[in-house]
This record gives structure tokens, C-alpha cells and sequence, in this order.
């Protein structure tokens, strides 16, 4: 398999919501419909999210909010709670910088980028135990099974209670991010494609 690897630590960071965003957030980054699992992850952080009166869910970039959410959102009475904002190369470290944790609950994927950005950005990361994630986050993130809301929520309580956790995390994520740069995608694409024209 050939890995990619997160520029985010290239793009030049910008605090451009003057204080807008919330002190104490969980972070979700893209898109959230199917596999993205976004509605059990709502149902499994319902009630730390009504416990924590300060905490907030900010869900960034990703596709407007449908009916179907906003309704979601409604009967687990967390209006209040959620945060919807656009997304930009400029702001998305920000994004990361100043969550307490990412949230990552999809139930497939090719690779999962967020992740590596979560580490570039200092982000402890909370995350599905399946697909492809595990080889890339290996044991710098605190694992969930997706379709259980219970397993997710006590996966994000953990990282937000215990401070050593997350510094440990966070740790082992800035090591994780060593072994993926872009010059190591490259390198490893072309050695696929001298292989299949030698072959």
C-alpha cells in the first residue's frame, strides 16, 4: 500500500474566527453521510455532550446540513451543542489546534487523511477500529467500534478526562507522523509504476 501524508503543517495557520470558536469542542471533519457514520456518532456523544455544559461538537467542512440531520439533532436535544463551519486550507489547522479531540467514526476508508492532520496539528484522535485506520494510526489514537454509539462515547470521554492520556496520544502522534511524507508517496509510486512496466 502506498501512503499518503498531510501538508497541513505547510499551510500558513490563521486564527480567523476571533474567538468564535468554542473554548471546550470535539472536533468532525468532512464529510458525514453513509459510511461517515455521523449519526451514531451523535446518538454515542449525546449525553457527554448534555453533561458538559461548555463542550460542543464543531463539525467542519462536509456537505450542507440535510434534513435528515437537523432533525436528528433535534430529538437528541442537541441543538445548542453542534457547531456547523466551512473548512479551508487556512482554517482547518485551527480546526485541529484547538480541539480537544477528533472524532473519527467512519466505518470505511482508503486511507483517512484527518488523521495525519489531527497529529500534524497536535489533535488527540478518537477513531473507528476498522478499514484501513488502524495501519495508519497504529497506537496513536484511542480506538471505537463504529456501529456501537456507546463505544464511541466512552472512546471520546477517555481522551477528554484524562490529561495524560491525551498528552501521550498527542505524543505518539507527532511520531506516528514521521513514517508518511509526500516524498515517500512519490518514491513508492513510481517504484509501482517501474514495476508494472517492467513487468
Amino acid at each position: 500500500m502506498t501512503y499518503l501524508a498531510s501538508s497541513i503543517h505547510e499551510a500558513e495557520e490563521k486564527n480567523i474566527f476571533g474567538g468564535s470558536l468554542p473554548r471546550e469542542y470535539i472536533l468532525f471533519v468532512g464529510k458525514r453521510s453513509g459510511y461517515k457514520n455521523f449519526i451514531n456518532c451523535l446518538i454515542g456523544m449525546r449525553d457527554l455532550l448534555l453533561r458538559e455544559q461548555g463542550l460542543r461538537l464543531v463539525c467542519a467542512g462536509g456537505e450542507p446540513v440535510t434534513s435528515n440531520e437537523r432533525e436528528t439533532i433535534r430529538k437528541l436535544n442537541l441543538e445548542d451543542k453542534i457547531i456547523f463551519l466551512e473548512a479551508s486550507e487556512t482554517n482547518l489547522r485551527t480546526f485541529y489546534k484547538e480541539a480537544r479531540v477528533l472524532v473519527y467514526p467512519s466505518q470505511y476508508e482508503g486511507f483517512g487523511l484527518p488523521i495525519l492532520e489531527a497529529f500534524a496539528a497536535g489533535c488527540a484522535v478518537a477513531l473507528s477500529k476498522t478499514s484501513s485506520l488502524p495501519e495508519v494510526c497504529g497506537e496513536a489514537g484511542e480506538y471505537f467500534e463504529p456501529l456501537e454509539p456507546d463505544s464511541i462515547g466512552k472512546a471520546v470521554e477517555k481522551i477528554l478526562y484524562d490529561d495524560s492520556k491525551r498528552a501521550e496520544l498527542i505524543a505518539k502522534g507527532k511520531d506516528r507522523l514521521k513514517l508518511f511524507s509526500w516524498e515517500k508517496t512519490a518514491r513508492e509510486t513510481a517504484e509501482v509504476y517501474r514495476s508494472v512496466l517492467q513487468g
